[in-house]
């Protein structure tokens, strides 16, 4: 104590630093080709949080924006890093699981083709994007290199259009298409058939007597065979 009666302390406070948690939930499982989304995590300092992806090949993250990048499974991690009034956060992670995409074939009804005509282009497409491949299933008729088809002889063959899917799209259905190839060396013929005279039951057989210009035999077939 002084003279006056008086004295003056100094008092010493110590505020420590905060601890702080983040509340980062489940991410709900996307495909590829969904639209970029956001993160929403916080933490109970309410301080703004960063987020990193372990996987740049499946996603990328801006701020609090994920872009999608392909398939697979990544890490995303949710951080806090504090400031002078909090402790940095223990970090909290999530997967985040991007399924393949699928997709669909479009070709189109062939139209027919003569034996002289030359090679075709097939033109289907895969909503994916990706290249398409195409089978004959008789390469006696058709062949085929590419998207390129070659007339080989007169007939029927199924042209099935395929596309097996990558890293992010499932394989495609399969759609099948005919290509009838028409022989050109054929010419028409015609028959020539009268009106048949009536007849009586019990009448006796008679001869059917059409003709043809390619002097080629002509059947006869009855509607009604019960009655003849």
């Amino acid at each position: 104590t002084n003279e006056s009666g008086t004295d003056t302390k100094t008092l010493v406070i110590t505020v420590a630093q905060a601890n702080q948690v983040i509340t980062f939930n489940t991410l709900s499982g996307k495909t590829y080709g969904d639209a970029s989304f956001s993160l929403n995590g916080t933490s109970t300092s309410g301080l703004a949080l960063t987020y990193s992806s372990s996987n740049t090949a499946v996603a990328t993250i801006s701020g609090n924006t994920v872009t999608i990048v392909g398939a697979g499974t990544t890490s995303v991690t949710a951080s806090q890093s504090g400031d002078a009034n909090y402790f940095a956060a223990t970090d909290v992670s999530q997967d985040l699981v991007v399924a393949k995409a699928n997709q669909t074939i479009t070709f189109n009804t062939l139209s027919d083709k003569n034996d002289t005509d030359g090679s075709f282009t097939l033109a289907a497409t895969a909503s994916s994007g990706l290249p398409v491949s195409y089978s004959s299933s008789n390469t006696s008729v058709v062949t085929i290199s590419g998207t390129t088809a070659t007339i080989v002889a007169p007939g029927t063959t199924t042209i099935t259009a395929s596309q097996a899917g990558n890293d992010n799209y499932n394989a495609a259905t399969s759609v099948d298409q005919s290509q009838t190839i028409i022989n050109t060396s054929l010419v028409n013929q015609t028959i020539t058939f009268g009106p048949l005279s009536p007849v009586t039951y019990g009448d006796g057989t008679f001869t059917l007597n059409g003709t043809i210009d390619s002097s080629l035999a002509i059947t006869y077939v009855s509607s009604r065979s019960e009655e003849h």
